[in-house]
This record gives structure tokens, C-alpha cells and sequence, in this order.
């Protein structure tokens, strides 16, 4: 192992993510909250293989789900895909989750680079519990993940905003084309453009600054984040809602969204 990859995976180890404590695994699972609206939500947490652990955010809403791994690249390979989280649904049955991945990871360049296979997809059979906001999911090849819920899920939006100054900060400023913004039910819902050949693979994620500037009404500042790596230069066009009811200011009954990288603005009535 050389020094760069030295260097992250300590880096991926002592990372603090979370706001809740989240306890070194325990393959003991129990059978209490088990059910379909007891999963649901915003997790932050690590996924396990072989001791080597990675950062990760999954969402769990409504049969749906969909994630990523906080990896970029590892030794020079791009392995933003490690695990391999995408999107899929889920079912639920007593304290197992089966997951189905609907992305075509087939369409990935480098996706078999130094082992990163199909195996490392989020797909198939977890065993899993929930106690004190964390859940834990592992299978039979011991992978394993543990993550912490940091907010509910407002069922109504496809995704939840996440709301991390770093996480912003380092989104960069890279632009993105929105066609429209409207609000529904604290939900904020998005037309944007990209290219690619189905947009399957796409990972799509609304980041807050965790500030709020002082104006009338006061303004939060938000980057909208599309990821692709299909080959196709196929312009396509697609839709995404995101729960922004924790982007609320105490005390005023609306508030502006700012989505700076792609010089779009909305005012949010609440």
C-alpha cells in the first residue's frame, strides 16, 4: 500500500461526521423496530469490508433508496463507487432488507479496476437492526454498514437536503443547468439538464451552507451537485424533489433559496 493510500484511508478513519455516536459494530442483531416507516430516513455512517471502512450517505424512504460513497478516487483509480450505493428500492421483512439497484453500473468506466466489483453493489439480502438511531446492515461476506439518522424523511420529496458547511464548501463551484424551481408541500422541486446516455448512474445531491444571511427575507445559499461518468453525450432532462422543510428560520414565515452554482433563486413560503 502506498503513501497516498496510506494517507486516505486514515483520513476515511478519523472522520466525524455525525452528530449522533455511532458504536463499534456488533454483529448481534435484534428484532424490535423492523418495519417499512421504521427505516425510513437520512443516514450518515461508514460501510465495512475486510476493516477498511468508507464514508457513506444513504437515504431510505418509501420502498426507495438511493446513496453514495464519499470516495473520489483511491491511488489514482476513480471509485466514487465504492460501495457501489446508486439507486434502487427495497422491501422489508422481519429484521431483513432486500435491496434491488437499478443503476447499470456496466455503462462505469474502470468499475473492475483493483477488485471494485459488482460484489461491493448495494443489492440483495442485509440482516439489520435499529437501536438509538442506528442502523446496522451486514450479509454473509461480513460486509457491513452503520449508520446514523440524522433527520426524518418528508415522504413526499425524492430526496432530502443535506445541510453541511464542509460538504459545501468543497462541492466547488462547478455550474448546472435548471430548466425551473417550484415549491409543494416543503418540497423543492427541480428541472435540470446534464448529458449522458440514460442518466441512470446519475448521483444528484442539494447542499445548504448552515448559514443564513441577514437580508429581507433572509436567504440560505444552496449548491445543486450532479455527478455523471456515463459516456453517451446525450443531452437529457430530468426531475427531482428534495425535502428543504429543515432549511426553515425560526421566527420568519419565508426565506430565500439560492442555488449559486446555477444562478437560480425561489422564494419559500412556510
Amino acid at each position: 500500500m502506498n503513501n497516498t493510500v496510506r494517507v486516505l484511508v486514515l483520513f476515511l478513519v478519523l472522520l466525524v461526521l455525525f452528530s449522533c455516536k455511532i458504536e463499534e459494530y456488533d454483529s448481534g442483531l435484534n428484532d424490535g423496530l423492523n418495519n417499512k416507516e421504521s427505516i425510513e430516513g437520512n443516514y450518515f455512517g461508514y460501510y465495512e469490508r475486510n476493516g477498511f471502512k468508507v464514508n457513506v450517505v444513504l437515504n431510505l424512504f418509501n420502498g426507495a433508496f438511493h446513496g453514495k460513497s464519499m470516495v473520489e478516487r483511491l491511488d489514482n483509480n476513480i471509485i466514487g463507487y465504492y460501495p457501489a450505493i446508486c439507486e434502487g428500492s427495497y422491501e422489508v421483512a422481519d429484521n431483513v432488507i432486500k435491496m434491488t439497484n437499478n443503476c447499470d453500473w456496466t455503462n462505469i468506466p474502470d468499475f473492475s479496476t483493483n477488485g471494485i466489483n459488482d460484489s461491493i453493489v448495494l443489492k440483495g439480502e442485509w440482516q439489520f437492526s435499529i437501536e438509538n438511531d442506528t442502523l446496522k446492515m451486514n450479509r454473509t461476506n461480513r460486509d457491513k454498514y452503520v449508520l446514523c439518522k440524522k433527520s426524518k424523511i418528508n415522504t413526499s420529496c425524492n430526496f432530502v437536503t443535506t445541510i453541511d458547511e464542509d460538504a459545501y464548501r468543497e462541492a466547488g463551484d462547478r455550474g448546472i443547468a435548471i430548466d425551473e424551481l417550484s415549491i409543494s408541500n416543503d418540497c423543492l422541486n427541480i428541472i435540470y439538464w446534464g448529458s449522458g446516455c440514460s442518466g441512470g448512474t446519475w448521483e444528484l445531491e442539494l447542499l445548504d451552507s448552515d448559514a443564513v444571511l441577514e437580508s429581507s427575507p433572509p436567504k440560505r445559499r444552496l449548491k445543486l451537485i450532479l455527478k455523471f461518468r456515463e459516456l453517451c453525450a446525450a443531452v437529457l432532462s430530468k426531475e427531482a424533489t428534495f425535502d428543504i422543510s429543515e432549511l426553515k428560520v425560526d421566527g420568519e414565515n419565508e426565506i430565500e433559496l439560492e442555488i449559486v452554482n446555477a444562478d437560480k433563486s425561489i422564494i419559500y413560503n412556510y
